[in-house]
């Protein structure tokens, strides 16, 4: 019986942590679009990416370990 009000109070706890969260403005980095979509093998490009909460950006990293980017130019929309 213990068990079941311990993870009774444990799904309350969570419940009213989240819906407070909910009223926060996400202030997270939001990409919008990328320009061009894609490269050949071996390319070297410039790429345009377009998005939200970008202004601090300073790396941008990839799943993959063959796949590099650089920050060279930032454009404010301000």
């Amino acid at each position: 019986m213990r068990t079941v009000g311990v993870a009774v109070w444990s799904l309350v706890l969570l419940a009213t942590g989240a819906s407070g969260d909910a009223s926060l403005p996400d202030l997270g980095p939001q990409v919008i679009s990328v320009f061009p979509l894609g490269a050949r093998q071996s390319e070297t490009l410039d790429v345009q990416i377009l998005g939200r909460h970008l202004n601090e950006t300073r790396d941008i990293v990839f799943a993959r370990r063959d796949i590099q980017a650089q920050v060279c130019l930032r454009i404010s929309s301000r």
